[in-house]
């Protein structure tokens, strides 16, 4: 059996916890709300929460798809970030080169020749790039 890389097994790992925790933590001030702590939710607030819910829930199914050795989870954690890039460009320009530095990162990783075959499923050299 051929060996997960390691950038591989971090990479899902990040995205597995940082979108279980964004998932859940996102449900707290809705929470709020409906329980009347806060004020009231405005309908373009509840259209933020599902669109932030989905990117979300997207990471989690990224990361579960990169542990599992699913090629298409390559390509989703790639349009995931990409994603993150193009809502950037609203905020701060710090955070566009943060994410397309992130993005960069992902990209060179994930898209490695042993990565690559180890996605493909062929045989990779046992000292290659893990």
């Amino acid at each position: 059996m051929v060996q997960r890389p390691l950038a591989v097994t971090i990479i899902g790992w990040l995205f597995l916890i940082v979108g279980a925790a964004t998932f859940v933590g996102g449900f707290v001030p809705l929470v709020r709300s409906m329980r009347g702590e806060g004020r009231a939710t405005p309908a373009h607030e509840w259209r933020d929460f599902a669109m932030a819910t989905a990117l979300h829930a997207l990471a989690i199914v990224a990361g579960v798809g990169l542990l599992w050795r699913k090629n298409w989870a390559r390509w989703l954690t790639l349009g995931w970030m990409g994603c993150h890039v193009v809502l950037s460009f609203w905020h701060a320009a710090s955070q566009v080169i943060v994410h397309g530095a992130m993005l960069a990162v992902l990209a060179f990783f994930l898209f490695r020749p042993a990565v690559t075959a180890w996605f493909r499923g062929a045989r990779q050299p046992t000292s290659g790039d893990r």
